[in-house]
């Protein structure tokens, strides 16, 4: 699924959820519905006015009404002056008065109906909220405050842009307009990458130890030939011949297995202190060039 086909769900998702109270529908038609002086309170152009009746009608007031245009919908009898000056005096920063928990839920989540966006998590982690107007930054900016929704920002064009990009952000922020079922579908989609990456990181790990053994005893291997063919044979002790032998013989054995081997059997330590003087031996009998 595309990001935009999933934002345009998830923005449908929310609209099929109609406020109950009348606190929460003057809230949501505060943000949702512009208004110029003088004009009826528009819809965006991009909506069905179907769709409009069956998800907005329900809780306009009673002398409004839906007329759809060739330029959009329209919504004769609603002032929303008066609702928008109402919620915004509530949430200024110097009056201690702030709207209940659910007017702030249907404050954001028409913020994000009507300028919001989120991309596919499937696809990566980001949302958005792109205020045109400054009074629509400011209470973006509130809201984020009230509810605990650590926003970053930036300008884009004439746009203050609000996002978030931390998986456990956007989960807060769904689970705050109780979209839980995306928020279930985000939280398992992050604990099946997390678990991916951890298999990852561990077969990685495992690959690197097994190349380091394997180099390591190659070049232990090209040590002990160097070193069997060697003029003076003398340089050997029986135990570490016999270890050397097994070596060479048996190259894929753990020090265990080849501890085992020996006669009397051998430990991993002892093992590996025999192999450690097979290598003290080989630069003692080739040292290495001195640096020009």
């Amino acid at each position: 699924m595309s990001s935009k086909l999933y934002a345009r769900r998830l923005r449908r998702e929310i609209l099929n959820m109609p406020p109950i109270l009348d606190c929460c529908r003057r809230a949501f038609l505060t943000i949702f519905l512009n208004q110029s002086p003088g004009n009826p309170a528009r819809l965006p152009a991009r909506l069905q006015k179907t769709w409009v009746q069956k998800c907005i009608a329900p809780f306009l007031p009673r002398q409004a009404h839906v007329q759809e245009h060739s330029c959009g919908i329209s919504i004769e009898g609603l002032v929303l002056p008066f609702l928008r000056r109402r919620f915004l005096e509530d949430l200024a920063p110097k009056t201690p008065m702030k709207p209940a928990i659910h007017c702030q839920r249907y404050l954001l989540a028409a913020l994000f109906v009507r300028y919001g966006y989120m991309q596919d998590p499937s696809k990566g982690y980001h949302l958005e909220i792109a205020c045109r107007k400054r009074w629509q930054a400011l209470l973006c900016l509130r809201l984020g405050r009230l509810l605990k929704i650590p926003w970053k920002m930036f300008r884009r064009r004439e746009r203050f842009v609000f996002y978030l990009k931390h998986r456990r952000r956007i989960l807060r922020f769904l689970h705050r307009l109780e979209l839980h079922g995306h928020g279930m579908t985000l939280q398992d989609l992050v604990s099946t990458r997390e678990l991916f990456s951890l298999v990852n990181r561990q077969v990685n790990f495992e690959t690197a130890n097994i190349n380091k053994q394997v180099s390591a005893a190659d070049r232990l291997i090209e040590q002990i030939h160097r070193l069997l063919q060697h003029q003076d044979q003398e340089i050997w002790s029986r135990a570490l011949r016999e270890l050397a032998q097994f070596r060479v013989k048996f190259p894929l054995d753990s020090y265990e297995i080849l501890g085992a081997r020996c006669a009397p059997p051998l430990t991993k330590s002892a093992v590996n202190h025999r192999l450690r003087r097979i290598s003290k031996l080989f630069r003692k009998m080739f040292p290495p060039a001195p640096a020009q």
